[in-house]
């Protein structure tokens, strides 16, 4: 069971994979590393509470659990509990000072709190350890940036460049922007993004789609009292709704402000 129950979140099949980390557990409530997996089966849920309440459980079980106490820390994160997330990162770290997990999440913490020459110090310490990690380079180049490190901007921009539309690293479009501004490489660095992140779709199978308006939606994180919101409002405001229709998609926060019931 819990084999399969790895298998099927590799397969992404979150739900199922739970069913059966929920029969482990049931029957080993010791194992400790069914509880660090279920909790990643339920970070994957987003359900994010519950998730951390089982990586705590799991490192109950195993103190010195590296992973269990990475894992702990990301949990923090997702809920936005930066400042525990970063205790539990230090202690993960402690278990093991080179994880490059461990240390990258701590990156990510750091950036956060907006402590970035920290979160860049981390960043290079995950490639120093893990070359080809997947998401170290576009971490160590954004910070790179909001430091207004140029030297380093300049010493990384080679390997931002061969890495956007391919290679071991995943380059951010918007981090990309920062480093280049060939539009062809931008356009491959997008695709490769999307390639990469997004779960593939099956195509309308030649199906006739069409409405009697346009189809417009927007989607941002900024629906809220942000300067793309000040500088986007009038124009959502202005779009002819005899012929356009329009939608508002939004992951960002409510603030709860004028500009956002504006925005609704």
């Amino acid at each position: 069971m819990f084999n399969r129950a790895g298998l099927l979140l590799e397969l992404k099949r979150p739900e199922e994979a739970l069913e059966n980390y929920e029969r482990v557990v049931a029957l080993r409530p010791d194992l400790f590393v069914a509880w660090n997996n279920r909790g990643s089966t339920l970070r994957a849920l987003q359900r994010h509470e519950e998730a951390l309440a089982s990586f705590e459980r799991a490192a109950a079980l195993n103190p010195s659990h590296v992973n269990a106490l990475t894992n702990r820390a990301m949990a923090l994160w997702d809920l936005r509990r930066l400042q525990e997330a970063l205790v539990a990162a230090n202690q993960a770290l402690t278990a093991q000072p080179a994880h490059a997990e461990a240390l990258y999440t701590r990156a990510n913490i750091l950036r956060d709190l907006g402590r970035m020459a920290e979160a860049l110090a981390d960043y290079e310490q995950v490639l120093a350890i893990q070359p080809a990690h997947l998401h170290a380079l576009n971490g160590a180049a954004q910070a790179a940036l909001a430091l207004c490190d140029w030297p380093k901007v300049e010493a990384l921009t080679p390997r931002v460049k061969n890495n956007a539309s391919s290679g071991p690293a995943l380059i951010q479009p918007y981090v990309l922007l920062g480093y280049d501004d060939d539009p062809a490489l931008q356009r491959a660095c997008a695709e490769n993004y999307v390639r990469r992140t997004v779960p593939a779709r099956a195509a309308l199978a030649g199906k006739r789609y069409s409405h009697d308006r346009i189809r417009l939606a927007y989607l941002s994180a900024d629906f809220h009292q942000h300067p793309t919101a000040q500088l986007l409002v009038e124009l959502f405001e202005r779009h002819d709704r005899k012929r356009f229709e329009v939608t508002a998609v939004s992951f960002g926060p409510d603030d709860g402000s004028a500009l956002r019931a504006r925005l609704e």
